[in-house]
């Protein structure tokens, strides 16, 4: 058997060692906790039926911790990388984050971080080393960005580094102070004024015909195969809470599933949209994201120069939405206050989508009874029963207390969760509009309130033995608990880290006492 020098590797042999090294750590991994993963069983044996062929003679590879043997088998994972830069997951394969980096979402991400640090002002990409991460590892993938030459040489030297758990605390030998990003937006400006200018925006964004235009697109490339598509945009973009840099979220009805179970589009299906739609010239950059909670196919319309999150599961998200659009009819002074909480946590670096700050402000203002639960908007309303026997329905109602006091709320907000809330034992339930002790959800000895019904009969029909932990049960131990309004076994912030938690926690400390000093806001 002959050695070969870097140089002299194929892509192919790069990619599959690659991949090797990811099986690699994840193999230690398991070994350590002492768990078996089944998706992660059949994958391997899938692969190494698929390329045991290809073994027959092989090149002896050495590598800095794995050498590739004479009558060895490669194992190929499949598991998911996170772009922290674009807040999507990326398959952790090398042309998939090759194509990642490269893509007009991830480049416009990096060029608006470049720009704001002065010492990546005259890069124009970021490399995939300090972007991509998951729970367990981070790929260095290379020390400068993936070149856009499809067919130029890329020397992948891949490591993967064990994360220790990030602590529960900042530093305790630095004095904690807001950065001065954060500092400079809340003192310069009236933000008062700034998010009435940002809701008075997203209405606009909400009621443009762009929207429409994306609609019609899908339904005329889609409508040969399946006569009874619908199509349902949802997201910050309908809700009124949106910008012009917002990606529009819609779901694709495929075969009226709307208030059915998720619809398990398969990865044919999904090659097909694809086709179709680039048939149409009017949509570029595609992505699939077939390992997510929801299966997404990310595209960009170019005729209207908007990027799109294209889902095809069930209605759920769509009545989220309308929930939240909802709120801001009820309370104008909500989609104010949403909209500046939304662009502090982008200025301090708080890692969470913004569906669950608007949430954690739904709660917020619950407690405050400036909002009914979901639960009291339901109980004398039809039932629309979505998925798994899920209640998306609502219905409108006069609240009595209705508040103009941006000052009140702003800082009340940031003081709730900063000095208040205990997010270490208690979840937030917009749901009832109350904290419930995470113990209380524990599983198999729940000890809800009656009004959790659909939870407890949920919790009653699932096999507990061949349940999957992330995609059917409510992860209540995660460090961040918010609950779903409508899907009860969802918690949507279950992908927030501790760091990232703690950091909120301290931030909302620090703008509390930082705006309190402020007499106009």
């Amino acid at each position: 058997m002959n050695k070969i020098e870097n140089d002299q590797i194929p892509r192919k042999t790069l990619e599959l060692n690659f991949e090797l090294k990811l099986f690699n750590d994840s193999l230690k991994s398991h070994m350590e906790i002492r768990t078996v993963d089944l998706q992660l069983l059949n994958q391997l044996r899938e692969t190494t039926e698929l390329i045991h062929a290809l073994m027959s003679d092989c090149t002896l590879i050495e590598t800095e911790t794995v050498n590739v043997k004479e009558n060895s088998a490669l194992f190929k994972l499949h598991r998911q990388l996170y772009c922290l830069q674009c807040n999507t997951s990326v398959k952790a394969e090398f042309n998939k984050v090759k194509e990642h980096v490269n893509s007009r979402q991830h480049q416009k991400c990096s060029s608006n971080l470049a720009n704001s640090k002065k010492e990546q002002k005259n890069n124009k990409t970021t490399p995939a080393s300090q972007v991509f991460t998951n729970s367990k590892f981070v790929s260095e993938l290379t020390s400068s960005a993936v070149p856009n030459d499809p067919d130029s040489k890329l020397k992948v030297v891949p490591v993967l580094k064990d994360v220790k758990e990030s602590p529960r605390s900042e530093p305790q030998n630095e004095k904690l102070k807001l950065n001065k990003k954060v500092q400079v937006f809340l003192r310069d400006q009236n933000l008062e004024k700034l998010g009435r200018r940002l809701s008075e925006e997203g209405e606009k964004i909400k009621l443009t015909a762009k929207h429409h235009n994306v609609i019609e697109s899908i339904k005329n490339a889609l409508s040969s195969k399946y006569p009874h598509i619908k199509v349902y945009p949802f997201g910050s973009r309908i809700s009124g809470l949106g910008s012009a840099n917002s990606d529009l979220d819609i779901f694709i009805d495929l075969n009226e599933n709307y208030y059915k179970a998720p619809y398990n589009i398969d990865i044919n299906e999904f090659r097909y949209i694809e086709q179709q739609l680039k048939s149409t010239k009017q949509w570029i950059d595609f992505c699939s994201i077939t390992g997510a909670r929801t299966p997404i196919l990310k595209a960009f319309f170019s005729a209207e120069q908007i990027p799109c999150d294209l889902s095809f599961s069930n209605g759920l998200s769509h009545r989220n939405t309308k929930f939240i659009a909802y709120l801001i009819e009820l309370q104008p002074l909500f989609g104010k206050l949403a909209c500046v909480t939304k662009l502090w946590a982008s200025e301090a670096d708080v890692k969470m989508n913004s569906y669950i700050l608007t949430l954690l402000l739904v709660f917020y203002f619950q407690q405050v009874k400036l909002f009914p639960s979901v639960y009291d908007l339901q109980k004398d309303a039809p039932p629309k029963l979505i998925g798994l026997d899920w209640n998306g329905q609502f219905k409108s109602t006069n609240w009595p207390e209705v508040s103009n006091d941006f000052r009140q709320h702003l800082i009340g907000f940031y003081d709730f969760y900063g000095y208040k809330f205990d997010f270490s034992k208690l979840v937030i339930c917009p749901f009832l509009g109350i904290p419930i002790a995470k113990e209380r959800f524990h599983y198999g000895k729940e000890k809800l309130p009656e009004e959790m019904d659909l939870y407890m009969s949920y919790m009653k029909k699932i096999d507990m033995r061949n349940a999957d932990v992330l995609t059917d049960l409510f992860a209540y131990e995660k460090p961040m608990v918010v609950q779903d309004p409508f899907e009860h076994i969802h918690n949507v912030s279950k992908g927030v880290r501790p760091a990232s938690c703690d950091r909120f926690i301290n931030y909302c400390k620090l703008t509390s006492d930082f705006l309190k000093t402020k007499r106009v806001l």
